[in-house]
């Protein structure tokens, strides 16, 4: 089995886990895979075009390139409060798999990069599972998403005490394995797909808390498609990062963070390239947000993440007024650096063709005529942005930023 492929195919798997029934946990993958085709044949139309495709990707991985793979048992499957599984490969690898963004933790993310301390709950536990302590921990840099992953872990580790463990996830899930890898108790070996990083705080935290994090460092392994957008976001807890072409990125970006994208309809890894200029663009306004201090920063982030939790049929976190401020207050770099910097110009064309695949009643010369009537407008009211950004850079004072409800 190539580690990486195996792995990229592991990301995929929580996607659909949630569509198995009752009593799925201790079969192998192989079976798994013919159940999920089970569930669709009888109830196709509650199937989303998304979940085919990783289903169709899953199983063409594991009976072509990976059968190896298939082999692999699913020990446990778990859904609150962290979403994730732990898969048990024949050669006795614990493989600990967290799956990415739902629907309730947009606001998670934005928590994580914002750079405000937060309390949260860390657990030790017995090698049957169970709890052994409870420490509350006040003034810490992560969110509680990723305190959940380190206490999963934590589990995993204590049921397995001779194992070697890998952990990984795709997306928020990879970030929560990073950051799970870098505070536990023991040294274990992590992957990070379309993962995103810390925030500068998070970073500190580390460097202050963890001696060996040099060494956990050297265990870190990302990789990602040539045009995702969520990998450059935060700071990156090491540079070197692989990617690998996802053609249909090149016309539609959305698909560029498909845990499928990477794959051919074989299932075999499709090759490495260099990042896409999404990716490129997406780092630029990540390096910007990471610059402001935690208050301005969390404004943004939280503001962001509510609009995305919105759209994605989640609770409400905070009113709509803070989310407007969040989205004013990115609208200034998200535009000029879209239009300013070569990485920007080089994703114009790719967002023009997104658009085009996702609101095919508008074409080419309608899209284009709105785009010029509304160039100006942006232009000015980005430069406003950007101006009211720095006055709240200036005034603004770290502080906690709660949630109004959620």
């Amino acid at each position: 089995m190539e580690p990486l492929a195996v792995e990229a195919v592991f990301n995929i798997f929580p996607y659909l886990m949630g569509r198995l029934d009752g009593g799925a946990e201790g079969i192998d993958l192989a079976e798994a895979v013919r159940r999920l085709k089970r569930a669709r044949r009888l109830r196709p139309m509650s199937w989303s075009a998304m979940e085919s495709v990783f289903l169709d990707v899953l199983s063409a991985a594991l009976s072509g390139p990976e059968k190896e793979a298939a082999r692999a048992i699913l020990e446990e499957i778990v859904f609150e409060p962290v979403y994730a599984c732990t898969i048990l490969c024949p050669d006795g690898t614990v493989h600990l798999v967290y799956q990415g963004t739902r629907n309730n933790e947009w606001l998670d993310n934005g928590t994580a990069l914002s750079g405000l301390p937060q309390t949260n709950t860390y657990r030790a536990y017995n090698a049957q599972g169970d709890v052994l302590r409870t420490v509350v921990r006040s003034g810490d840099f992560a969110s509680r998403q990723q305190a959940e992953a380190l206490n999963y872990l934590e589990r995993v580790a204590a049921r397995h005490p001779g194992a070697k463990l890998v952990v990984s996830g795709h997306s928020k899930g990879g970030n929560k394995a990073f950051f799970a890898a870098l505070r536990a108790s023991r040294q274990v070996t992590v992957m990070g797909f379309d993962a995103q990083g810390f925030s500068p705080e998070a970073l500190a935290q580390f460097r202050r808390e963890v001696p060996d994090l040099s060494e956990r460092m050297k265990g870190i392994t990302r990789f990602a498609s040539e045009n995702d957008f969520v990998n450059p976001l935060g700071i990156p807890q090491v540079e070197e990062q692989t990617f690998f072409a996802a053609p249909q990125s090149r016309e539609d970006v959305v698909t560029a963070h498909f845990p499928s994208s990477i794959f051919t309809p074989d299932g075999a890894l499709r090759e490495k390239v260099r990042q896409g200029p999404a990716g490129q663009y997406a780092a630029r306004v990540s390096a910007w947000l990471m610059k402001r201090n935690p208050r301005l920063r969390a404004v943004i982030a939280q503001g962001d993440m509510e609009l995305a939790q919105r759209l994605a049929g989640g609770v409400h976190g905070y009113p709509t007024g803070f989310m407007v401020l969040g989205l004013w207050f990115s609208l200034g770099p998200v535009a000029l650096f879209l239009l300013f910097t070569a990485p920007g110009l080089r994703t114009l064309p790719l967002l023009g063709r997104t658009v085009r695949q996702h609101l095919s009643a508008l074409g080419w010369v309608g899209a284009l005529l709105l785009t010029a009537a509304l160039l100006v407008p942006v232009l000015l009211l980005a430069v406003l942005s950007v101006l009211t950004g720095w006055i709240w850079q200036f005034l603004g004072t770290p502080g906690e930023i709660a949630p109004a409800k959620n």
